[in-house]
């Protein structure tokens, strides 16, 4: 097993972040990570966990890595 997070989320949450911050909008967040020195405000996306039952629908479906790469 291991953990996947949909680069197309990823992107498409990064770039939120940027038009947010390039028109001056308050950054949305949806929790805090403490760094060990303070609470920094964090948008964190939900882990999918890919096993062999679920990796075509996941991994392989985003174009994240083929068949070939993970089957040979």
């Amino acid at each position: 097993m291991t953990v996947y997070k949909s680069i197309d989320l990823i992107a498409k949450r990064a770039a939120a972040v940027v038009m947010q911050v390039a028109t001056k909008e308050t950054v949305e967040t949806n929790q805090t990570v403490d760094n060990g020195k303070a609470e920094i405000p964090s948008f964190l996306l939900e882990p999918i966990s890919v096993t062999k039952s679920n990796i075509k629908e996941t991994v392989i479906k985003d174009g994240f890595l083929s068949e070939k790469d993970i089957f040979n």
